[in-house]
C-alpha cells in the first residue's frame, strides 16, 4: 500500500480503537472510516487509478478485519453479550465500498472524456453524417409545374 506515515498511523490508531471497541456508534466510525478513506484517496492522487483502487481496498480490508477480531471476540463470551455489541463493522465497509464506487466512476468518466476527445480529433476524411442544416437545403424541384412561382415551387422542398 503506498501511503504515508501520517496515513499509516492514522489506519494504525483506527484499527486498534476498532479492536478494543473504543469508537462510539456507527455514525462515529462511519465519520472517522471517511476521513481515513479521505487521507489514503489524497495521498495516493499521484497514483494510477487502478493503484488507488488497491491502496483503499488494502485499508478497507485491514478494517474489515479490525471488525471481525472485535466481534469473534465478543463471540466467546457468549449470546448475551453478542448482543449488545453495536455493529459498527457493517459502517466501515459501506463507506469503503462507496469510496471505491466512486473512484470507478470517475475513473469511467475520465476515459469517456478522453475518448469523445479522440474522437474529435480524427481527421474529417471519414464519411460525415449530414447534419440538419444540410438536410433541410432547397433543393431544385424538377417536377414542379410551369405555371408555379417560383416561391411555392422552392418551399414545396421542405415539405
Amino acid at each position: 500500500m503506498a501511503e504515508n506515515t501520517k496515513t499509516q498511523a492514522m489506519l494504525d490508531d483506527f484499527v486498534t480503537r476498532l479492536r478494543r471497541r473504543k469508537v462510539d456508534g456507527s455514525l462515529d466510525t462511519a465519520k472517522k472510516t471517511a476521513v481515513l478513506m479521505r487521507q489514503v484517496v489524497a495521498d495516493g492522487r499521484t497514483l494510477s487509478p487502478v493503484e488507488l483502487l488497491a491502496a483503499v481496498r488494502a485499508a478497507g480490508v485491514r478494517l474489515q478485519e479490525a471488525c471481525r477480531t472485535g466481534a469473534g471476540r465478543w463471540l466467546l463470551l457468549g449470546l448475551l453479550c453478542l448482543l449488545t455489541v453495536p455493529f459498527a463493522e457493517l459502517s466501515t465497509g459501506n463507506i469503503v465500498r462507496r469510496v471505491l464506487h466512486i473512484i470507478r466512476e470517475e475513473t469511467a468518466s475520465a476515459e469517456a472524456d478522453d475518448a469523445s476527445s479522440e474522437a474529435a480529433d480524427e481527421p474529417a476524411s471519414r464519411a460525415r453524417v449530414p447534419s440538419l442544416a444540410t438536410l433541410l437545403e432547397v433543393h431544385p424541384v424538377e417536377a414542379a409545374s410551369p405555371g408555379a412561382s417560383p416561391a411555392l415551387s422552392a418551399g414545396a422542398g421542405l415539405l
